[in-house]
């Protein structure tokens, strides 16, 4: 019998992202390109979304905290696979990558995008 595959793995392949106020298209992003971007393409019309730096200043420090937690979290789960069960690293991670999920989504809400 093949085991199922860990929680943790399939949440860690979620892909944030945006719906497309013009085709309504999800556009796939990521923590790094709304923080160092200043516009996001709809891959499906094209659309081009600048992001309003000023006004996402709020969502952008959640998000930039986000990214650093996420870093040291991968950094502590290699980190202590050597000194702790996998089965401990594999909780302390999905508990944090749901958190993230859901920190993502809410800094995301906030950002303001010009058409």
């Amino acid at each position: 019998m093949i085991p199922d595959k860990p929680r943790i793995q399939q949440q860690t392949q979620r892909i944030p992202g945006i719906r497309c106020p013009h085709c309504g298209n999800f556009i796939p992003t990521s923590i790094q390109q709304i923080l160092f971007s200043s516009c996001l393409f709809c891959p499906t019309c094209g659309l081009k979304l600048n992001i309003d730096k000023r006004k996402s200043d709020k969502a952008l420090k959640i998000l930039a905290k986000v990214d650093e937690a996420q870093r040291r979290v991968e950094e502590a789960s290699h980190f202590s696979k050597n000194s702790i069960s996998t089965r401990e690293v594999d909780l302390f991670d999905e508990e944090n990558v749901e958190n993230f999920d859901e920190e993502i989504d809410n800094a995301l809400k906030d950002i303001i995008f010009e058409e």
